[in-house]
């Protein structure tokens, strides 16, 4: 299913970017808890309109970070995720990136984590750890390990390319993919990622690629968009549909 996370509009009310998923043709919406979803009023809303455009509510992108211990709130997260329906929650592991981890962090993320699944999964709910620097999930090979350690079905993970090494970026979407469960992907455009001298059409096809060698039938969620506008936005749903449906 291709669709994306709302914090791409995060200057639109929920309103405008649900008609906007409309007329891109999304299939899914990650709602983000910064702007839009932040109480179970605004999840039982979004659910509402979504529900009337034909729209699934993937997951919820939040940006609770496994470790804090902070278990009533990590209860109120998951409320929320089952008011609008969602089958996920986007997290981030830890504060720290797995090369800074010292083994007694390492051993308290694990206990944190069996913790949260357990509570998640009274709703239903499956945990996904966002790819990204400064967490423990910033490599392949930490990622593996803390998917294999934490013992529990309902931990999962993303999977983004950070448009720099390809075959790293390959091999780290082959070897997690039994785990992968939603995929985190942009175009150039994204003026921040520029440095990225690779993020380009050639690129993101070629991700697209591997995902289709690997019969992958998760979500496809456009992470950015130019300038967070509605009308780029759509341009990009669009472009992922036509290079997934090469």
């Amino acid at each position: 299913m291709i669709g994306f996370t709302s914090v791409s509009l995060r200057s639109y009310p929920v309103e405008e970017v649900v008609d906007i998923a409309a007329k891109a043709g999304a299939e899914i919406i990650e709602w983000g808890s910064d702007f839009h979803i932040k109480t179970i009023e605004d999840a039982e809303k979004a659910k509402k309109l979504c529900d009337e455009k034909g729209i699934i509510i993937n997951s919820y992108g939040t940006y609770y970070r496994t470790g804090c211990g902070n278990e009533e709130q990590w209860k109120e997260i998951c409320r929320i995720a089952d008011a609008m329906g969602a089958k996920y929650i986007r997290t981030w592991l830890g504060t720290k990136g797995s090369s800074k981890t010292n083994e007694k962090e390492y051993a308290l993320l694990l206990e944190d984590a069996r913790r949260m699944a357990d509570i998640a999964a009274e709703y239903g709910l499956v945990i996904c750890h966002e790819c990204h620097h400064h967490t423990y999930n910033d490599t392949e090979s930490s990622s593996l390990r803390f998917l294999k350690d934490v013992e529990r079905s309902n931990v999962k993970t993303y999977y983004q390319s950070w448009y720099r090494d390809e075959s790293g970026d390959k091999s780290k979407l082959f070897n997690t993919f039994p785990y992968v469960q939603d995929v985190h992907i942009s175009f150039s455009e994204l003026t921040k990622f520029q440095k990225f001298h690779k993020k380009d059409k050639a690129f993101i096809e070629k991700i697209i690629g591997w995902l289709k060698e690997l019969d992958f039938s998760g979500g496809l969620i456009i992470e950015f968009t130019q300038n967070n506008s509605g009308e780029n936005l759509i341009k990009d749903v669009n472009r992922i549909k036509e290079l997934w449906n090469k």
